[in-house]
């Protein structure tokens, strides 16, 4: 017996460290795979952020750096016509800008034609507002008189022009509201006049007492949208959702009358 412990001793220590050695690989592998994919995934995610971040600082950077939109005045003059008109800079299509200056300064000298005005002879004077203006749109007041050589007395000028900086166009009262609408509103009555009305407004009242359907006529050729000659009898513009109308009157009353047309009163 004990001659055969001597000799099973030896190999139940050798089957004993065969094992232990087994084990100990098959722990370390596991392990280091497992740090493997951990550090791969680090490695991609950190590029990725990186490339996220880069196109937003960027575009903040173009959009910081663009300029804005402006418009400087410019003056018409012959003789005694002198008539004030926007000269639009910064927009992004050179192109569409000079078709937007060339009519904008058209619009701004109808009226010495739709007046027949001589201009060797007449007086014309005209200022002109922006009253807004962005990359979509810009609108234009004019206010001034017209002296025909000779008259008695000189004519009240107000007229307006709003051109879409898009597409080099006019825009009119159809644009942004129903004409047939506020000839409705029109003839009701039931308006208010723009902020420094010089003449009485119950005589203002008293001086436009058209019907729906006439209303409706001269508005459907409001504004510089229609023909490019003569010169059109009522104008409009939209300010801060508020919409303005020029309504021609007796020279009496001003020779024009300003409706301010908006929700509050519709």
């Amino acid at each position: 017996m004990r001659k055969h412990m001597k000799l099973l001793l030896p190999l139940v220590c050798i089957l004993l460290m065969t094992g232990c050695k087994s084990k100990e690989k098959i722990d370390l592998s596991g392990i280091h795979t497992t740090e493997a994919q951990t550090v791969e995934r680090e490695s991609l995610a950190d590029p990725s952020a990186e490339s996220t971040k880069a196109p937003d600082i960027s575009m903040e950077a173009d959009k910081n750096t663009a300029p804005s939109v402006a418009a400087n005045m410019e003056t018409y003059t012959n003789n005694k016509v002198s008539i004030q008109y926007p000269v639009v800079s910064n927009l992004s299509d050179s192109a569409i800008q000079e078709e937007v200056n060339a009519l904008l300064k058209a619009n701004a000298l109808r009226a010495i034609e739709g007046l027949g005005a001589d201009e060797s002879k007449d007086t014309i004077s005209v200022k002109a507002q922006v009253v807004s203006i962005n990359r979509r749109r810009i609108t234009v007041t004019y206010e001034g008189t017209f002296n025909a050589d000779g008259a008695a007395h000189p004519v009240n000028l107000f007229y307006s022009n709003t051109v879409d900086m898009e597409s080099a166009g006019n825009l009119g009262l159809s644009d942004y509201a129903d004409p047939y609408t506020v000839a409705g509103y029109i003839a009701s009555g039931d308006y208010k006049f723009a902020e420094g009305t010089k003449v009485s407004e119950s005589d203002l009242r008293a001086g436009l007492k058209g019907t729906v359907e006439s209303y409706y006529e001269m508005l459907k050729k409001a504004d510089f949208t229609g023909t490019t000659e003569g010169f059109p009898e009522v104008f409009s513009y939209e300010k801060q959702g508020t919409i303005y109308i020029s309504l021609p009157v007796v020279h009496a009353l001003g020779d024009y009358a300003l409706i301010v047309y908006s929700p509050d009163n519709k």
